[in-house]
Protein backbone atom coordinates (compact mmCIF):
# COMPACT_ATOMS: atom_id res chain seq x y z
CA UNK A 1 0.00 0.00 0.00
CA UNK A 2 2.92 2.44 0.68
CA UNK A 3 4.59 1.77 -2.78
CA UNK A 4 1.43 2.47 -4.81
CA UNK A 5 1.10 6.00 -2.73
CA UNK A 6 4.70 6.98 -3.08
CA UNK A 7 4.60 6.23 -6.64
CA UNK A 8 2.63 9.58 -7.31
CA UNK A 9 3.56 11.72 -4.31
CA UNK A 10 5.74 11.75 -1.03
CA UNK A 11 4.38 14.66 1.02
CA UNK A 12 0.83 14.86 2.96
CA UNK A 13 0.24 10.83 3.15
CA UNK A 14 1.62 9.35 6.15
CA UNK A 15 4.20 6.65 6.10
CA UNK A 16 3.98 5.16 8.96
CA UNK A 17 4.04 1.55 9.42
CA UNK A 18 2.47 0.60 13.33
CA UNK A 19 3.94 -2.40 14.96
CA UNK A 20 2.34 -3.93 17.38
CA UNK A 21 4.13 -4.22 21.23
CA UNK A 22 5.59 -7.89 20.33
CA UNK A 23 7.44 -6.90 17.75
CA UNK A 24 11.13 -8.21 17.28
CA UNK A 25 14.18 -6.29 15.47
CA UNK A 26 14.23 -8.85 12.93
CA UNK A 27 10.70 -7.41 12.23
CA UNK A 28 11.74 -4.02 12.06
CA UNK A 29 14.41 -5.27 9.49
CA UNK A 30 11.69 -6.92 6.97
CA UNK A 31 9.79 -3.72 7.09
CA UNK A 32 12.77 -1.15 5.61
CA UNK A 33 13.51 -4.39 3.47
CA UNK A 34 10.17 -4.95 2.04
CA UNK A 35 9.81 -0.78 1.57
CA UNK A 36 13.34 -0.64 -0.25
CA UNK A 37 12.44 -3.54 -2.44
CA UNK A 38 8.74 -2.36 -3.33
CA UNK A 39 10.59 1.41 -4.16
CA UNK A 40 8.71 3.59 -1.00
CA UNK A 41 10.80 6.65 -1.03
CA UNK A 42 10.61 6.60 2.76
CA UNK A 43 9.16 4.99 5.80
CA UNK A 44 8.00 4.98 9.51
CA UNK A 45 8.05 2.70 12.16
CA UNK A 46 6.15 3.05 15.45
CA UNK A 47 5.88 0.18 17.81
CA UNK A 48 3.07 -0.13 20.09
CA UNK A 49 4.11 1.26 23.78
CA UNK A 50 7.35 2.95 22.82
CA UNK A 51 5.91 5.69 24.14
CA UNK A 52 4.48 6.76 27.52
CA UNK A 53 1.64 9.02 25.33
CA UNK A 54 0.67 7.85 21.95
CA UNK A 55 -2.60 9.06 19.81
CA UNK A 56 -3.66 4.97 19.56
CA UNK A 57 -3.38 2.36 21.80
CA UNK A 58 -4.42 -0.78 21.29
CA UNK A 59 -6.41 -2.79 24.06
CA UNK A 60 -9.00 -5.97 24.60
CA UNK A 61 -12.42 -5.96 26.41
CA UNK A 62 -13.14 -9.40 28.56
CA UNK A 63 -16.62 -9.70 27.13
CA UNK A 64 -18.09 -11.54 30.26
CA UNK A 65 -17.66 -8.91 32.82
CA UNK A 66 -17.48 -5.91 30.17
CA UNK A 67 -14.00 -4.72 31.86
CA UNK A 68 -11.44 -3.30 30.14
CA UNK A 69 -7.83 -5.16 30.28
CA UNK A 70 -4.68 -3.20 29.40
CA UNK A 71 -2.11 -4.11 27.27
CA UNK A 72 1.40 -5.19 28.01
CA UNK A 73 2.48 -1.26 27.64
CA UNK A 74 -0.09 -0.13 30.20
CA UNK A 75 -2.54 1.72 27.98
CA UNK A 76 -5.77 2.17 28.03
CA UNK A 77 -7.97 1.12 24.64
CA UNK A 78 -9.07 5.05 23.34
CA UNK A 79 -12.35 6.11 23.65
CA UNK A 80 -12.86 3.28 26.73
CA UNK A 81 -13.61 3.88 30.12
CA UNK A 82 -12.49 1.89 33.43
CA UNK A 83 -16.17 2.37 35.77
CA UNK A 84 -15.35 2.64 39.51
CA UNK A 85 -15.73 -0.80 41.11
CA UNK A 86 -17.91 0.82 43.57
CA UNK A 87 -20.89 3.91 43.51
CA UNK A 88 -22.66 5.57 45.83
CA UNK A 89 -23.80 3.74 49.08
CA UNK A 90 -27.52 3.76 49.83
CA UNK A 91 -28.55 5.06 53.02
CA UNK A 92 -30.49 2.49 54.74
CA UNK A 93 -33.85 2.59 56.77
CA UNK A 94 -32.30 3.03 59.91
CA UNK A 95 -29.01 4.58 61.20
CA UNK A 96 -26.83 5.34 64.63
CA UNK A 97 -25.06 8.05 65.59
CA UNK A 98 -24.49 10.71 68.20
CA UNK A 99 -24.87 14.69 67.97
CA UNK A 100 -22.39 16.82 69.74
CA UNK A 101 -23.37 20.48 70.50
CA UNK A 102 -19.97 22.53 70.18
CA UNK A 103 -19.77 26.11 70.49
CA UNK A 104 -17.61 27.76 67.67
CA UNK A 105 -16.93 30.99 66.65
CA UNK A 106 -20.37 31.31 64.19
CA UNK A 107 -22.18 30.06 67.65
CA UNK A 108 -23.08 26.59 69.11
CA UNK A 109 -23.40 24.09 66.71
CA UNK A 110 -24.78 20.21 66.29
CA UNK A 111 -22.70 18.30 64.41
CA UNK A 112 -24.17 14.84 64.00
CA UNK A 113 -22.13 11.98 63.09
CA UNK A 114 -23.50 8.26 62.09
CA UNK A 115 -22.49 5.46 61.40
CA UNK A 116 -23.83 1.94 59.48
CA UNK A 117 -24.06 -1.02 61.07
CA UNK A 118 -20.97 -2.47 61.08
CA UNK A 119 -19.58 0.62 62.78
CA UNK A 120 -17.81 2.02 59.87
CA UNK A 121 -18.52 5.98 59.03
CA UNK A 122 -21.62 6.58 57.06
CA UNK A 123 -22.36 10.26 57.00
CA UNK A 124 -22.32 13.71 58.84
CA UNK A 125 -25.34 16.49 59.73
CA UNK A 126 -24.10 20.19 60.66
CA UNK A 127 -26.29 22.71 62.03
CA UNK A 128 -25.63 26.12 63.06
CA UNK A 129 -27.32 29.62 63.32
CA UNK A 130 -30.75 30.50 61.48
CA UNK A 131 -32.73 28.30 58.97
CA UNK A 132 -31.91 30.30 55.68
CA UNK A 133 -29.00 32.20 56.67
CA UNK A 134 -25.65 31.98 54.79
CA UNK A 135 -23.62 30.67 57.96
CA UNK A 136 -26.54 27.29 57.78
CA UNK A 137 -26.10 27.01 54.06
CA UNK A 138 -22.65 26.65 54.07
CA UNK A 139 -23.08 24.15 57.66
CA UNK A 140 -25.41 22.26 55.42
CA UNK A 141 -23.14 21.93 52.32
CA UNK A 142 -20.06 20.89 54.16
CA UNK A 143 -22.08 17.99 55.97
CA UNK A 144 -23.55 17.03 52.49
CA UNK A 145 -19.77 16.84 51.14
CA UNK A 146 -18.42 14.91 53.84
CA UNK A 147 -21.22 12.23 53.82
CA UNK A 148 -20.52 11.93 50.00
CA UNK A 149 -17.16 11.49 50.92
CA UNK A 150 -17.76 8.95 53.23
CA UNK A 151 -20.49 7.12 51.13
CA UNK A 152 -18.24 6.88 48.18
CA UNK A 153 -15.95 3.29 47.92
CA UNK A 154 -12.94 3.50 46.73
CA UNK A 155 -9.45 1.55 48.44
CA UNK A 156 -9.44 3.19 51.50
CA UNK A 157 -11.23 1.79 54.61
CA UNK A 158 -13.96 3.69 55.79
CA UNK A 159 -12.54 4.71 59.01
CA UNK A 160 -9.71 5.85 57.19
CA UNK A 161 -11.25 7.89 55.01
CA UNK A 162 -12.67 9.39 57.81
CA UNK A 163 -9.53 10.01 59.73
CA UNK A 164 -8.52 11.97 56.48
CA UNK A 165 -10.87 14.19 56.55
CA UNK A 166 -10.93 14.94 60.00
CA UNK A 167 -7.00 15.68 59.48
CA UNK A 168 -7.89 17.97 56.44
CA UNK A 169 -10.31 20.08 58.47
CA UNK A 170 -8.71 19.74 61.86
CA UNK A 171 -6.70 23.55 63.02
CA UNK A 172 -8.34 25.06 59.98
CA UNK A 173 -8.70 28.89 61.63
CA UNK A 174 -10.37 32.05 61.09
CA UNK A 175 -10.65 35.79 62.70
CA UNK A 176 -11.75 34.11 66.07
CA UNK A 177 -11.51 30.98 67.89
CA UNK A 178 -13.47 29.96 71.46
CA UNK A 179 -12.02 28.06 74.30
CA UNK A 180 -8.39 28.03 75.20
CA UNK A 181 -5.97 25.01 75.04
CA UNK A 182 -7.22 21.48 74.13
CA UNK A 183 -10.78 22.73 74.12
CA UNK A 184 -10.14 25.56 71.96
CA UNK A 185 -11.67 25.41 68.57
CA UNK A 186 -10.85 27.69 66.13
CA UNK A 187 -13.77 27.27 63.37
CA UNK A 188 -16.78 25.56 62.30
CA UNK A 189 -14.76 23.25 60.02
CA UNK A 190 -12.42 22.73 63.04
CA UNK A 191 -15.57 21.48 65.16
CA UNK A 192 -16.96 19.21 62.68
CA UNK A 193 -13.04 17.54 63.02
CA UNK A 194 -13.46 17.17 66.39
CA UNK A 195 -17.08 15.42 66.33
CA UNK A 196 -15.44 13.22 63.97
CA UNK A 197 -12.24 12.33 66.03
CA UNK A 198 -14.30 12.16 69.57
CA UNK A 199 -17.03 10.02 67.48
CA UNK A 200 -14.64 7.13 66.59
CA UNK A 201 -12.24 7.41 68.47
CA UNK A 202 -9.31 8.82 66.09
CA UNK A 203 -7.96 11.15 68.13
CA UNK A 204 -7.86 12.44 72.24
CA UNK A 205 -9.23 15.86 72.60
CA UNK A 206 -9.05 17.21 76.25
CA UNK A 207 -12.36 18.36 77.64
CA UNK A 208 -11.56 19.45 80.76
CA UNK A 209 -13.58 22.59 80.77
CA UNK A 210 -16.55 20.73 78.81
CA UNK A 211 -18.64 17.53 79.80
CA UNK A 212 -19.80 14.72 78.51
CA UNK A 213 -23.27 12.84 79.33
CA UNK A 214 -26.48 12.15 78.42
CA UNK A 215 -28.16 9.49 75.69
CA UNK A 216 -27.07 11.84 72.56
CA UNK A 217 -23.63 12.13 73.93
CA UNK A 218 -23.86 16.11 73.73
CA UNK A 219 -20.42 17.89 74.47
CA UNK A 220 -20.08 21.66 75.27
CA UNK A 221 -17.18 23.40 74.50
CA UNK A 222 -15.78 26.54 76.64
CA UNK A 223 -18.43 29.25 75.86
CA UNK A 224 -17.30 32.41 74.46
CA UNK A 225 -15.96 35.40 76.35
CA UNK A 226 -17.36 38.80 76.69
CA UNK A 227 -14.92 40.90 74.39
CA UNK A 228 -13.24 39.89 71.47
CA UNK A 229 -9.64 40.09 70.59
CA UNK A 230 -10.36 43.78 69.23
CA UNK A 231 -12.16 44.51 72.81
CA UNK A 232 -15.40 45.42 70.39
CA UNK A 233 -18.22 43.58 72.47
CA UNK A 234 -19.55 39.78 71.00
CA UNK A 235 -22.66 38.86 70.93
CA UNK A 236 -25.39 37.27 73.23
CA UNK A 237 -25.57 33.73 73.00
CA UNK A 238 -28.77 33.61 72.46
CA UNK A 239 -29.15 36.11 69.35
CA UNK A 240 -28.32 33.89 65.93
CA UNK A 241 -25.88 35.85 63.84
CA UNK A 242 -24.85 35.53 60.30
CA UNK A 243 -22.12 36.41 58.12
CA UNK A 244 -21.64 40.08 57.50
CA UNK A 245 -20.84 40.62 53.38
CA UNK A 246 -18.43 43.82 54.69
CA UNK A 247 -16.36 42.40 57.19
CA UNK A 248 -17.23 37.94 56.90
CA UNK A 249 -17.42 38.04 60.77
CA UNK A 250 -20.50 36.22 62.06
CA UNK A 251 -21.77 39.36 63.53
CA UNK A 252 -24.60 40.49 61.24
CA UNK A 253 -28.00 40.26 63.42
CA UNK A 254 -31.92 41.39 62.48
CA UNK A 255 -33.28 43.78 65.34
CA UNK A 256 -35.53 46.75 65.04
CA UNK A 257 -36.86 45.42 61.35
CA UNK A 258 -32.93 45.82 59.78
CA UNK A 259 -30.07 44.03 59.26
CA UNK A 260 -26.96 45.26 60.82
CA UNK A 261 -23.54 43.84 61.83
CA UNK A 262 -21.80 44.53 65.38
CA UNK A 263 -17.92 44.18 64.26
CA UNK A 264 -17.92 46.94 61.40
CA UNK A 265 -21.38 48.80 62.03
CA UNK A 266 -22.71 47.65 58.58
CA UNK A 267 -26.61 48.41 57.87
CA UNK A 268 -28.65 47.37 55.20
CA UNK A 269 -31.29 50.30 55.93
Amino acid sequence: MQAEFQKYTDNAVSKTINLPHEATVEGVKRAYMLAWETGCRGITVFRDGSKSEQVLNMGTVRQDQGELLRDKSGQVAAGEIIQPEKSLKPRPVKVEGATYRIETPLGSAFITVNHDQDGNPFEVFVTIGKAGSEVAAMAEALGRLISTTLRFGNHMAPRERARELMEQLHGIGGGRSVGFGPNRVRSLPDAVARAIGMHFGLIGYGLENGKVGGDGEQIMMASMDDTNESGQMKLASERKADLCPACGEATLVFEEGCKKCYGCGFSEC
